[in-house]
């Protein structure tokens, strides 16, 4: 039962793949960071470069409209400066601590297109996003509450805290950039997590944000363009 949300979501993509007009493949790089709360105060880790590749369908509901299900692969997570604490417990052989979590993730946008030039346009989408966390991180984050402050450290993955972990996540995601001779574009990309990725009982949430930018390629281009705004 764990992996039949995946199944839906895949199901779900490759159902309107098969309808698609225009397919499109991307590559990046994504910078990220999680945010912990424990309802006093918030406190994040520093940013964490990972990277964000896949492709993404459009469902034409319009001359600049379209609804554009996608399916990806990120690398999330953040990074941590050693503090004396961290050092002490675990040694890290000279790097600093980091939590990375791999994802597939789901993002459906509703996407405009706006012509800037006969050769360049413009596209902004926004919608919802759910992951799924393919991967056992190798340092785990553990957070909790130590003299009235929020506290995060890292220990070794093997003490049994990956657990402690849900293995989905959902939230919000922003996606505008450019388009260039209906060949490929250079998008910028921001996901806001909702839900707390902690397990209930750690008394903190915990929640994914990230940022990547990426070049992608089109195909089928000519037949989905040509009924739609020139540029």
């Amino acid at each position: 039962m764990k992996y039949l949300s995946l199944i839906i979501g895949l199901t779900f993509i490759h159902s309107q793949l098969l309808k698609a007009q225009l397919i499109q493949f991307s590559a990046g790089v994504a910078f990220s960071r999680n945010t912990a709360e424990d309802g006093y105060e918030t406190a994040a880790g520093n940013l964490l470069a990972g990277y964000r590749m896949g492709f993404t369908a459009d469902l034409p509901v319009g001359r600049k409209l379209s609804i554009v299900p996608g399916l990806f692969l990120t690398q999330w997570g953040s990074g941590f400066a050693r503090t004396a604490t961290i050092q002490d417990a675990n040694p890290y052989n000279g790097h600093d601590p980091r939590l990375r979590l791999q994802y597939f993730q789901l993002p459906v946008l509703l996407t405009s297109r706006f012509v800037l030039s006969p050769a360049i346009g413009y596209m902004l989408g926004f919608g919802p996003y759910f992951a799924y966390r393919v991967n056992e991180p190798s340092e785990v984050l553990v957070v909790g509450r130590a003299n009235n402050h929020v506290d995060a450290s890292l220990t070794p993955a093997d003490n049994g805290s990956v657990s402690n972990y849900r293995r989905t996540d959902f939230g919000l995601s922003l996606s505008n950039g450019i388009e260039i001779q209906r060949l490929f574009n250079i998008s910028l990309h921001f996901d806001y997590g909702l839900q707390n990725i902690m397990k209930p009982g750690n008394g903190v949430r915990l929640r994914n944000e990230a940022f990547s930018v990426s070049v992608g390629h089109y195909i089928n281009r000519k037949a989905f363009f040509r009924n739609r705004t020139p540029f």
